[in-house]
């Protein structure tokens, strides 16, 4: 099932190859539609990818290198929730996994 904030990424960027990255502008334009629930949901998505990257064979570079930039993607656009939702990201930095933690440090820095 397709999560609020993807949608929301998708209805504001439609021209956006699935292979091309947002630009920090657009991700700041999407952030300006996120609530607190698309928080949560933006950090169980990093969460299970970092828990998928776990999976995927050392010599698979490409898919972790294609998991790297979707969490990158997602960090950014935490980094422009966190104006509103810092707090909300805090509550979570102990909870998820180291990986995921690096990326909502990044978030918050």
């Amino acid at each position: 099932m397709t999560k609020r904030f993807q949608r929301v990424l998708l209805e504001t960027l439609p021209e956006r190859r699935p292979w091309e990255r947002a630009t920090d502008e657009q991700l700041a334009l999407v952030s300006r539609q996120l609530g607190a629930s698309d928080v949560s949901d933006i950090i169980d998505t990093l969460e299970m990818l970092t828990l998928e990257k776990e999976m995927v064979a050392d010599w698979d570079g490409d898919t972790q290198d294609d998991i790297a930039a979707a969490q990158e993607q997602l960090a950014t656009l935490l980094k422009h929730l966190a104006v509103r939702h810092i707090d909300l990201i805090i509550s979570r930095v102990d909870r998820v996994q180291p990986l995921t933690q690096h990326y909502l440090r990044g978030a918050l820095s």
